[in-house]
């Protein structure tokens, strides 16, 4: 399944997208790091379950409860493991049904393997931009705010009136002839209200 744009923060949408679904793309250490975690998060509790009777040396019953809650944390796992793998394989540009080659033993460890030591795509393909890339939309709303916060200072230079003697727009010799370069200290100097960013 295709995604428009990766998830510029961390919130309860974008970590059950990560950790349940397969939509989007997962780099090489997040695929190794959840399988590691999705690995301890199985067989330590199986190995905390399993008792052996000291007396006997045999292997004690597990109640039916702890039976259950082991099932349901392996099922859990499993999940998570298999939405890993599609979003790795999407990462390297091939589809996420591939993951039922690790279902057959030795493709499967095959397949392990590529997914491990495969780099993926550097560039956008289908399923989303790369792991760790800006999100379009928050970059579409920072120029948009950068856009309003220049406006007067470009309408200023162009001598269109539309300042109406705003005392914050700049003399326009902090704009050059072409309007497209700007002097930031010509700015400051003009403007003693004004701080340079720290």
């Amino acid at each position: 399944m295709p995604v428009d744009g990766a998830g510029g923060g961390i919130g309860g949408t974008e970590i059950a997208v990560a950790f349940l679904t397969g939509a989007g793309r997962v780099g090489r250490l997040h695929y190794l790091l959840v399988n590691v975690g999705c690995t301890i998060g199985i067989f330590v509790p199986f190995l905390l379950g399993t008792t052996v009777d000291p007396a006997t040396g045999e292997a004690a019953q597990m109640p039916a409860a702890m039976g259950l809650l082991l099932v349901l944390l392996w099922l859990a796992g499993m999940w998570v493991g298999v939405a890993n793998a599609i979003r790795r394989f999407h990462d390297c540009g091939r589809s996420g049904w591939l993951v039922l080659l690790c279902v057959v033993p030795l493709l499967g460890a095959a397949a392990g393997l590529y997914l491990l030591f495969n780099p993926g795509d550097p560039l956008p393909n289908a399923y989303g931009p790369p792991p760790g890339a800006p999100d379009p939309n928050a970059m579409r709303a920072q120029l948009a705010q950068l856009e309003a916060v220049t406006a007067p200072y470009r309408q200023a230079q162009q001598g269109d009136g539309a300042d109406d003697g705003d005392p914050r727009a700049p003399a326009p010799s902090a704009w050059a002839a072409d309007a497209l370069t700007f002097d930031p200290d010509a700015l400051y100097r003009e403007n003693p209200g004004l701080a340079p960013p720290r």
